[in-house]
């Protein structure tokens, strides 16, 4: 699947829980360097809530490597003939099983890491 945004990530969800027996191999590459995560409740954090709390992937989903997740990198071109996504400069990755919108990035432009608004510097006199 290419794109790891909010819908994304459910299908994943449900795909593997239904999949008992594993009879997929799952793939999932999303431009961003980090697992989907609550965009509605992003706000939050700049209240102090944790990256870890608005992931939508529990890390042991990670961990236990049931979905190869593929996360930093993009997709130039799928070929729905041959069930292949093409990374820039791979080879033909895993089939796609759906198609969905890349995420846009985690931190909203002007912010630090900490989420702290960036202001311009004062004009010299």
């Amino acid at each position: 699947m290419v794109g790891n945004g909010m819908v994304g990530q459910r299908f994943v969800d449900r795909l593997a829980a239904g999949d008992e027996s594993e009879t997929f191999d799952i793939t999932v590459i999303g431009e961003e360097s980090r697992p989907a995560y609550d965009r509605v409740a992003l706000s939050s954090w700049f209240e102090g809530r944790s990256e870890s709390e608005l992931s939508l992937v529990d890390s042991a989903f990670v961990d236990v490597g049931r979905v190869d997740y593929r996360f930093g990198r993009t997709v130039d071109l799928i070929d729905a003939d041959q069930r292949t996504a093409t990374q820039p400069g791979h080879h033909p990755a895993a089939p796609p099983r759906r198609r969905a919108a890349a995420p846009p990035p985690w931190q909203p432009a002007g912010c630090t890491p900490a989420g702290r608004r960036l202001r311009a510097a004062p004009a010299a006199s």
